[in-house]
Formats: structure tokens, C-alpha cells, sequence
């Protein structure tokens, strides 16, 4: 009984989500898409080249986001392999959350998934960050939510992050 249930939630939250409308946001070396609802934001807060967060709605405690950053290492004239950026990005995340812990950590020369837990100000979050190398510039994506609420958005955020396209 307890499987039939799990099982029709499932089929209602996936209806739910292919009913949304989805919007297609194409910047200067990218394209993606994202829910109609959410709010896009290129303004370069926080040193992003894109922000799209969820809507916000009167019990909100926090936004979930996704972010992308656009690292070109040719304008500082350096060379890095996925391996060297991930070792470097592990070590910048345990120095900037509390508590961090990364919970998975997998991918290969051109493409990686790490997924990250800890406290911002004492916020507990939880990121997905997916870092693609191409012509010597990484793209990161990241997307947070609240650690309880992270699995309640996880599969619209993975649909946004997959739907990124390097023109």
C-alpha cells in the first residue's frame, strides 16, 4: 500500500512539472531554459553571469537558485584540467561553509557533478554544482536550495541544468 502511494505521488509531482511552461533564456555563449515563473537576473550579483530563482511566495524562507559562473582562464592566460579546478573548488568549499560535507563528488575531463551540503549563516543548504570545461573556460552551475527542501526541487533543478547548451 505504502508502494502504491509513494508511486502516485510520484506520477502527480511529474505531471505537475511537465504541465509548467518553461521559457528559454539565451545569453552571449549559452542557452537554457527555465520554469516561466522563475525570475532571471543578469545584473552580475554575486559574480554571477546568470541568477534564476524560484518565485517567491509568502511563506518562502529562502529562493532556490541556480546560478552560472563563466570562468575564461584565456583572459588570464592559464591552463587548468577539470581534475586541478575541482581540486581547487573542493578546497574553497570547505573553507566557505560550515559543516561542509560533500556528499558526491564524479565526472571526467570535460564534465563534473559535485554535490555539497553545509551552513551559510546558519542556513543549512544543499548545492548541486555541475562544472563544464570547454575551450579552456568553465561554466559552473550551481544549484541551492534548503537542505530539507533540496529533494522536493532537485528534479527541477537538474531539468534546468540540463538543459544548458554552450553555443
Amino acid at each position: 500500500m505504502k508502494k502504491l502511494i509513494t508511486i502516485i505521488a510520484l506520477l502527480i509531482i511529474n505531471y505537475n512539472y511537465s504541465q509548467e511552461e518553461w521559457i528559454n533564456f539565451k545569453g552571449d555563449s549559452y542557452t537554457i531554459e527555465h520554469p516561466k515563473n522563475w525570475e532571471v537576473n543578469t545584473s552580475g550579483d554575486y559574480s554571477t553571469s546568470l541568477l534564476i530563482s524560484s518565485e517567491l511566495k509568502e511563506d518562502d524562507l529562502f529562493r532556490e537558485n541556480i546560478n552560472l559562473i563563466i570562468q575564461d582562464l584565456n583572459k588570464l592566460n592559464m591552463k587548468m584540467t577539470m581534475a586541478e579546478f575541482v581540486d581547487i573548488t573542493k578546497s574553497q568549499l570547505s573553507s566557505s561553509l560550515n559543516d561542509g560535507e560533500i556528499i558526491s563528488s564524479e565526472g571526467n575531463k570535460e564534465r563534473h557533478t559535485m554535490v555539497v551540503k553545509g551552513k551559510m549563516n546558519d542556513t543549512k543548504l544543499k548545492f548541486k554544482q555541475v562544472y563544464i570545461l570547454k575551450n579552456n573556460t568553465f561554466y559552473i552551475l550551481t544549484f541551492t536550495a534548503l537542505e530539507d527542501t533540496y529533494d522536493d526541487f532537485i528534479t527541477r533543478g537538474d531539468k534546468i541544468i540540463n538543459s544548458f547548451t554552450i553555443k
